[in-house]
């Protein structure tokens, strides 16, 4: 399970990952349904597909070969609206569909 807590860590989990220039990914969220329950909670269902290739070292070929997803699965989000607008509360992730491991590209 990955935990961040606040802008700092997300930042900075996100600025790790955009070092792997091996991995292409796409994160493919879609039947998006908002429920509002206060002036200012909310809360949200999408549905979630990760297509992702991991590629050689140095190699930036485009298009990355496409395969079935690596996962799917549903966000559960929450958020409140503050001085800055709408800001997520919580997000947790359920997976349905999880491709098997297979060996790291070379």
């Amino acid at each position: 399970d990955l935990l961040l807590n606040g802008r700092e860590e997300i930042r900075g989990w996100f600025t790790r990952r955009q070092g792997l220039e091996r991995r292409v990914s796409r994160h493919i969220c879609t039947n998006i349904a908002v429920e509002l329950l206060s002036p200012t909670e909310a809360q949200s269902l999408c549905y979630l597909v990760n297509e992702r290739h991991d590629r050689a070292e140095g190699d930036l070929t485009m298009p990355a070969p496409g395969d079935v997803p690596k996962f799917v699965g549903e966000c559960h989000d929450g958020f409140r609206l503050t001085d800055e607008g709408w800001r997520f509360t919580r997000r947790k992730v359920e997976l349905a569909f999880v491709r098997p491991s297979r060996p790291r590209a070379k």
